[in-house]
């Protein structure tokens, strides 16, 4: 009975932190918002213990701010943090293309295939969702080739930290077809073991998506 118990409170929690999450990197929850778990407790009908929960995990991942004695505030994205990203994914991802490139597990392998297939619709908040996830996936697996824990670990901070952009991007229809284009050329090149082809490519897609970040930044003001 008490794990069961367990169980439950462990689903509710992650459905929460879910919840939150695509709330935040949708814009439902705009940056610099206070936020208060008595708030949010209201807002998802749950208690205070699963909101706690959900906000100390977004907090790791860099999408809330805590507040000393008042709550949590979203956390705002500036140009210094897309620089800042975007200089330390030049740094390490193309040494991850060539990594899958010489040594992917073909289980990694045969899931990236899958994932360069994922399409979405503009103005569809659900399949852009989808579409990010996939996109972070695919990134995150490549990482994974590596064999390298902490690079992993923190190309998956980067990742997260970076999807608010990115769903911004594809809300307004832009991009989209550009980076599936991007990702397919990779996988071609990981398919066919040419590494040095694979991190050529991967530093063409981190500066090309640098670039859509920093357009997308300016019109935004």
């Amino acid at each position: 009975m008490a794990k069961k118990v367990g169980e439950e409170l462990e689903l509710l929690s992650e459905r929460i932190y879910q919840k939150l999450r695509h709330d935040i990197i949708t814009g439902a929850l705009r940056p610099e918002v206070p936020l208060t778990e008595a708030a949010l407790s209201k807002r998802y009908g749950v208690s205070r213990t699963p909101i706690r929960e959900a906000c100390v995990r977004l907090q790791r991942e860099r999408l809330l701010r805590a507040i000393p004695y008042k709550g949590y505030l979203v956390a705002p994205i500036t140009l210094k943090d897309v620089q800042e990203i975007y200089h330390l994914r030049l740094i390490l991802e193309p040494e991850a293309a060539e990594a899958a490139a010489r040594d992917i597990d073909p289980a990694d392998f045969a899931r990236i295939e899958e994932l360069v297939k994922i399409k979405y619709t503009p103005g569809d908040a659900t399949s852009h969702i989808q579409f990010i996830r996939a996109d972070t996936e695919f990134h995150l697996l490549i990482a994974k080739a590596t064999n390298n824990e902490r690079l992993y670990e923190i190309m998956k901070e980067l990742l997260l930290e970076r999807e608010r952009l990115l769903y911004r991007i594809l809300y307004k229809g832009e991009h989209g077809p550009l980076v599936s284009s991007e990702h397919k050329q990779l996988c071609e090149a990981i398919r066919a073991r040419r590494p040095g082809k694979a991190r050529e490519l991967m530093i063409r897609h981190v500066m090309a998506a640098r670039q859509r970040m920093m357009n997308t930044m300016f019109r935004m003001g």
